[in-house]
């Protein structure tokens, strides 16, 4: 069975993109190395002279090596043995096909000794005997020492003959001389009828696994084989992937039996190729195709391929994953079919099944694709405000497709794609939208859920990785209730902060450990944001803040400025949970801030001090010590500033004679500070931005803040108080 060239199908030793085939194999159901499986098939790439019509020996050749004729002539008289023959390695080359490397799926061990020749054709000789010609079956066999020649494909990694009770699965070259060694055998071992030489085979990277089951297992096997020419052109890698998929689709990741050695193993290799192995190439076409060959059992089981996908008319692929989106974590499959190491989620999260389609080339559309997924248990599906479960985006920009709840039934979604996938629009990604239930008091393990997508030219599948729903906890989590926060507001200061401040606190004697993980949920302006903390408690409350400003300024698409406005509605609300790694999750609570547009604050020296003097000293104003500022800091506004002073007193309890004044710079006028406010400065006009005052600066020895002196003061040293009043009003 070969691909057909004027159909497009064949392989393209020009391009670089991957050729995939994917099929399901059926090779035979007996038990063991039974007869009715045998012989086996092969996956073949070739460019033989004889094209479509290239065909190699039956039996043990598998439809694509070469005949080990063997003849023997019988006299009818004496019964002795006569005129044994072995053709040459090169004269079996020839019959099998020609410029061609396979991967065999044998099902029968062909071993010297092991197997009873096999007549093929016998003749009467009219005297009572026979001549016959046959086949000894004895490629997979490996009597004798060998060495694999120097120039072989692959050497290091080929040995003579091949193994395995339920099958192997090997690279091989048919057409290749070489290939085919013969070897002396002892009479024991061989039927003396035949001689005691015999042909085997050499295989490359051998897997012994499970071609045919047994007992009423499925005998359908998946196989995934791979074509990649490499960027020079002189070599392709040959790959496959065989049981990687189960009947339903799901994805099998007992790779070589690191999961169950016994049961169900996928099993992958690959190889260089070098493409001088086919000759000379006409118009970067190969042929490729399945060759297989029977028992002569009458009853023996057929072989049979049923397919997937096919290079001549797309190639693709789908992979699945899941993203919890409470945890912030993905859990998907790796390339050798291993589980994230972290697959827990908790009772309640929010999951989203993630299915990845992929056009990796091909020569028409993939079109009007039917998807069939199957849900995983214990996953029910949430359906937003318009009753969406799941959404379809495309890598060319269309628009996307949503799935309704109504398009889900006895756990199975079923939709077809209208967007047509091509070159252009080479990756689609559905997402379905649900949670996590369980309702026990124990994790629950949910199997792997298959998915398949097809149309009338490619059929892929997939399946979601198996995870563990750990039950729900006990204890609760409270968010206490913040207070209302002022904000002023400062577009010019880069400076400027707004932290969140939580309280949490667990009830039922849980307490927090030491470098917990605290997930909070923060909704401000239509968007929410999720951010992480840690807590250093070891009690049942823990204090955590949140940089807000931080948060928002790290999204370009929103303006910390453009949220928190004073020309918006007051306050603006800011929404919080949060929530632990066990998914205990908090009440919600909201965050009311005020956005002022004004801005006021005084700057000034915690003393101030005056000139010392003597009991007698007639001076009557002491001047002001240096080393005192006071500075008024206003955004958008206009202010007065005014003070006040106490009377000072000693140590003795006795008061100063005289008072604080204040001498204007502008005109000289005083004005008393004793118990009455005096107007220090004022701003009348608003000044945009951020603006400082250095109200000292414009003081000299003379005037400003001074003291004045009323008579003569017993020594001591005399302190009082200053009250400084800053308002957004002009007196």
């Amino acid at each position: 069975m070969w691909s057909d060239v004027s159909q497009d199908n064949y392989i393209d030793t020009q391009t670089t993109e991957p050729q995939i085939i994917s099929a399901w194999i059926f090779v035979g159901g007996g038990d063991d190395w039974d007869p009715h499986n045998a012989q086996g098939m092969t996956f073949t790439v070739q460019n033989d002279d004889y094209g479509t019509s290239a065909i190699g020996a039956g039996q043990q050749g598998l439809g694509a090596y070469g005949y080990d004729e063997t003849y023997r002539e019988k006299a009818g008289i004496t019964g002795n043995t006569s005129n044994l023959k072995n053709l040459g390695n090169t004269d079996i080359a020839k019959s099998a096909i020609q410029n061609s490397v396979s991967i065999e799926f044998d099902a029968t061990p062909n071993k010297l000794g092991a197997n009873s020749p096999i007549s093929l054709v016998s003749t009467d000789t009219g005297l009572g005997g026979d001549k016959s010609y046959g086949t000894l079956g004895g490629f997979d066999g490996a009597i004798g020492a060998y060495n694999v020649p120097i120039d072989y494909p692959d050497r290091y990694a080929t040995k003579l003959g091949a193994g395995g009770a339920y099958g192997h699965i090997s690279f091989t070259y048919p057409g290749n001389p070489e290939t085919y060694l013969i070897s002396s055998i002892d009479s024991n071992d061989l039927n003396a009828d035949w001689g005691q030489r015999g042909y085997q085979m050499y295989h490359i990277r051998t897997n012994e696994t499970t071609i045919i089951n047994t007992g009423d297992e499925d005998n359908w096997h998946h196989v995934t084989i791979t074509w990649q020419n490499s960027d020079d052109g002189k070599t392709a890698n040959l790959k496959y992937s065989f049981n990687d998929k189960y009947r339903d689709g799901t994805y099998n990741n007992n790779l070589n039996g690191t999961t169950d050695k016994y049961s169900f193993i996928r099993s992958e290799a690959e190889t260089t190729v070098d493409m001088s192995t086919f000759g000379n190439i006409k118009d970067h076409r190969l042929l490729w195709g399945f060759t297989g060959s029977n028992d002569n059992k009458s009853d023996v089981q057929a072989k049979l391929v049923d397919f997937e996908s096919i290079p001549a008319l797309v190639s693709i692929s789908s992979n699945a994953y899941i993203v919890d989106n409470t945890l912030e974590k993905t859990i998907s499959v790796d390339s050798s079919g291993a589980v994230s190491d972290d697959n827990h989620v908790n009772n309640g999260d929010n999951l989203t099944l993630h299915y990845n389609l992929n056009y990796l080339n091909g020569k028409e559309d993939w079109s009007q694709i039917e998807s069939i997924i199957q849900l995983p248990d214990h996953f029910n599906v949430t359906p937003d405000e318009n009753g969406n479960v799941a959404k379809i985006s495309f890598a060319n920009g269309a628009a996307p497709e949503y799935i309704t709840a109504a398009e889900v039934s006895d756990s199975t979604l079923k939709h077809v794609i209208k967007q047509a996938m091509n070159d252009d629009n080479d990756v689609v990604n559905i997402e379905i939208n649900g949670k996590a239930v369980n309702d026990t008091d124990s994790e629950i393990e949910v199997d792997a859920a298959g998915a398949r997508f097809k149309n009338t030219i490619g059929i892929t599948t997939t399946s979601t990785p198996e995870f563990i729903i750990d039950p729900g906890k006990q204890w609760k989590l409270t968010l206490s209730q913040p207070e209302e926060i002022e904000l002023l507001y400062q577009p010019s200061n880069e400076n400027i902060d707004l932290v969140l401040s939580t309280n949490l606190t667990y009830d039922s004697g849980h307490t927090f450990s030491n470098g917990d993980t605290i997930i909070y949920k923060i909704s401000v302006a239509g968007k929410t944001y999720t951010t992480k903390a840690t807590t250093d408690s070891t009690t049942n409350t823990a204090n955590i803040s949140i940089p807000l400003k931080d948060i928002i300024d790290s999204d370009d698409s929103l303006n910390f400025w453009d949220v928190f406005n004073p020309n918006k509605s007051q306050p603006v609300p800011v929404k919080v949970y949060a929530y632990d790694l066990d998914s205990v999750t908090s009440n919600t609570v909201t965050y009311n801030v005020n956005v002022t547009q004004k801005y006021l604050e005084l700057a000034a020296s915690d003393s101030l001090q005056f000139q010392d003097i003597t009991s007698y000293d007639t001076k009557k104003v002491l001047k002001r010590k240096s080393g005192f500022n006071l500075d008024v800091i206003s955004y958008d506004s206009t202010w007065q500033l005014s003070g006040k002073a106490t009377g000072l007193k000693n140590e003795d309890n006795n008061s100063f004679k005289g008072a604080v004044c204040y001498v204007d710079p502008s005109d000289g006028d005083v004005e008393t500070m004793y118990n009455e406010d005096a107007i220090i400065a004022s701003q009348n006009v608003v000044q945009e931005g951020k603006k400082i005052t250095s109200i000292d600066d414009k003081w000299n020895a003379d005037n400003g803040v001074l003291l004045s002196q009323t008579d003569f003061n017993q020594s001591g040293v005399y302190e009082g108080q200053i009250t400084w009043t800053l308002t957004d009003t002009v007196g």
